[in-house]
């Protein structure tokens, strides 16, 4: 069994991979860190859509033993202003998770990752 040890924070890249990312909490072993089963659809807002706006929101959610998303807060926003940190927060709070395992138990964990906002064309 491999442990990792990491604080209770870690970064959810964009592809659903997971990686460490450097925070000040308490720190635990994680054997397995939780991963992404269903993301929440963010809405675009609609003042950004009409000025041709894109953005990254990092959101920092805190994933229960179950895997539903308890808390979420938008950490950082290249486009502030325009409502993507509302509109992020709101679909990270509807997204599921598989718990992180420590110790063969679901624990409790902070996770960030990104959520793009793209204004691409669909064809």
């Amino acid at each position: 069994m491999r442990l990792i040890s990491v604080t209770l924070a870690t970064i959810v890249c964009l592809g659903w991979a997971i990686c460490p990312l450097i925070a000040q909490e308490e720190k635990i072993d994680v054997e397995k860190m939780p991963e992404m089963i269903s993301q929440g659809k963010p809405v675009f807002p609609e003042v950004a859509r009409k000025a041709n706006i894109t953005a990254i929101v990092t959101v920092r959610a805190l994933i229960d033993k179950t895997g539903k998303v308890v808390k979420a807060e938008a950490a950082q926003c290249n486009q502030p202003g325009y409502g993507f940190e509302d509109a992020a927060i709101k679909a990270a709070l509807k997204s599921k998770f598989h718990p992180a395992i420590s110790k063969g138990k679901p624990v409790d964990l902070w996770v960030s990752y990104n959520v793009k906002f793209d204004l691409k064309k669909k064809k």
